[in-house]
């Protein structure tokens, strides 16, 4: 970890049945993370300001990937947010690790009732309940 930089990490689906959608986040938080870092990055504590990295795997729309993905970025990467999957079943399988490590996980792609009905501590949405 360096102490300089802020590290997201995710899940995503780069293969299989949510591909489409997956490749489509990942650029979008591309760009998000050269926005910010050409502006000296995300302010913190005393007017500091931290670069931005991204890391991501491929869960390849699959529950099992996601999960074994995200483990792997809180327990190896040692990320300091984890960006949820595309999807409410992908989200829904990784909100239980979030949770437990206690992890922010930034739902962008899930918008099932389910998602926002449990009281889920460390989960939040930037997209609004399905109903």
């Amino acid at each position: 970890m360096n102490p300089s930089e802020i590290t997201a990490g995710l899940s995503i689906s780069l293969s299989g049945k949510f591909h489409f959608q997956g490749q489509q986040a990942l650029q979008g938080l591309l760009l998000w993370q050269s926005y910010i870092n050409a502006q000296g990055g995300i302010a913190v504590q005393h007017g500091d300001k931290r670069s931005v990295r991204l890391i991501w795997y491929d869960d390849r729309s699959q529950i099992s990937c996601a999960r074994e993905n995200v483990f792997r970025l809180v327990r190896e990467d040692q990320i300091d947010i984890l960006l949820g999957p595309y999807s409410s079943g992908l989200t829904m399988a990784v909100l239980e690790i979030a949770e437990e490590y206690k992890k922010v996980l930034w739902n962008h792609g899930g918008s099932s009732d389910e998602l926002f009905s449990h009281g889920w501590r460390y989960l939040v949405g930037i997209t609004s309940p399905a109903s």
